[in-house]
């Protein structure tokens, strides 16, 4: 959690130790955010490496597999090129509005 703490975490950019207020819904969003894009996001490529894998040699179902298979990799890649041009874009919209240095650590 980002508030309440018995002691302050001098490695955090706020207080651990305040009292929660509405603020700390937002540090816990962006706690929520920043897991999903930037530590699972790296793993669901080889996990979904593993299961094609396993689906293909397991032969599970019939001719309907390569679909599914295809359909997992298409869903995939769309998300990860969401991921991608989004970062793109906001660095391009910072840049523009004059901020240079790394918005990712804002």
């Amino acid at each position: 959690m980002v508030c309440g703490q018995p002691d302050d975490n001098p490695n955090t950019p706020y207080d651990n130790a305040k009292p929660a207020r509405p603020k700390h819904f937002f540090l816990v969003l962006e706690r929520i955010i920043n897991f999903f894009l930037f530590q699972l996001a790296f793993w669901l490529l080889p996990i979904l490496g593993i299961m094609t894998a396993a689906i293909f040699y397991k032969s599970l179902g019939g001719p309907e597999v390569w679909e599914r298979v295809k359909s997992w990799w298409r869903a995939i890649g769309i998300g990860y090129a969401l991921l991608f041009f989004a970062w793109i874009l906001v660095g391009i919209l910072l840049s523009i509005f004059g901020y240079t240095s790394a918005w990712w650590k804002i």
